[in-house]
């Protein structure tokens, strides 16, 4: 007896669960409440500008292989774009210094003995509380692991992860978060490079799954 797989959302998590699903040679249906497929990554047309605007700041660094690898199935790997070299920007907004992290691309991180190069105000040896982040003890917080104080945490580890987890890191998952460290900065530069979408977020993760999926024979049902 064939079976339908039916998909509640078309977030990113529902449309790589439909995507992934369908490549198998499920058969899919796809549901979502709102109008539009995306979720929070979306992209809308601003009437009183005339101008196509993405609904948020969406960054993927290049060690991300499951969104990677999500772009190569729906064909839409060229719409995620970025520098050779990973050179990632921060600002102060109290104090308004600026500086500019550069992790070098192999694995052994020489970087962080170079002044210019990593984080102001820290020291070679803060960076040695991330080997507490490779293989944590499961189901722990992160405040449970790290201190979470000092130049370190509050001018890279406190933001980077605050995006990573979308919650205040200091409760946040130690697994997750080393999930994302292992495969960023643990990797080196070359999986720290930043990405953005090229031109918007709905040409490059949303309007290519929808293809997809068509092509597939999926239905999807906007609205429901």
């Amino acid at each position: 007896m064939s079976r339908t797989i039916y998909v509640i959302g078309a977030g990113l998590s529902g449309l790589s669960a439909a995507v992934t699903l369908a490549g198998r040679g499920e058969r899919v249906e796809l549901f979502e409440g709102a109008a539009q497929a995306g979720g929070r990554c979306r992209s809308y047309l601003d009437p009183q500008l005339g101008v196509v605007i993405d609904n948020g700041n969406h960054l993927v660094l290049s060690g991300n292989r499951a969104v990677h690898a999500y772009l190569d199935q729906i064909g839409a790997a060229e719409h995620l774009i970025g520098p050779d070299e990973a050179a990632i920007a921060f600002a102060d907004l109290e104090t308004g210094e600026r500086w500019t992290i550069r992790p070098n691309a192999g694995r052994l991180p020489w970087w962080i003995f170079a002044k210019r190069r990593r984080t102001p105000g820290t020291t070679p040896g803060d960076y040695l509380s991330l080997a507490a982040l490779l293989y944590p003890p499961r189901g722990k917080r992160l405040d449970q692991l790290l201190a979470c104080r000092g130049p370190l945490w509050d001018r890279l580890l406190q933001p980077f992860l605050l995006a990573v987890l979308n919650t205040e890191p200091e409760a946040g998952s130690a697994d997750l978060a080393a999930a994302v460290v292992r495969d960023t900065l643990g990797l080196g530069g070359q999986a720290c490079r930043p990405r953005i979408a090229q031109p918007t977020l709905a040409s490059a993760f949303v309007d290519p799954a929808l293809a997809y999926l068509e092509s597939k024979g999926v239905q999807v049902h906007l609205g429901r």
